[in-house]
């Protein structure tokens, strides 16, 4: 498990659990899950933590297909 998706996953009451990790790999959701989602606002949090890492993954992934770097894009300030 990621740093990330442990934090997340300390936000979600212990019975939701199974149903986050559904829906956090898949995107499908029963109706008890869709509900606490729609009514807790840490839920909305933790899945929004995992969405968020997901969509930069991606971009970074994009960029290394594209042959740019992070660095390049921003400039390296670390140098």
């Amino acid at each position: 498990m990621t740093p990330i998706y442990e934090e997340a996953l300390k936000l979600i009451e212990p019975k939701y659990k199974n149903g986050f990790r559904e829906f956090t790999q898949t995107g499908e959701a029963d109706q008890e899950f869709s509900s606490y989602l729609d009514n807790d606002s840490n839920a909305k949090k933790a899945v929004d933590m995992i969405f968020d890492a997901r969509a930069r993954a991606f971009e970074e992934f994009a960029r290394g297909l594209r042959g740019e770097s992070l660095d390049s894009k921003v400039g390296n300030k670390f140098s």
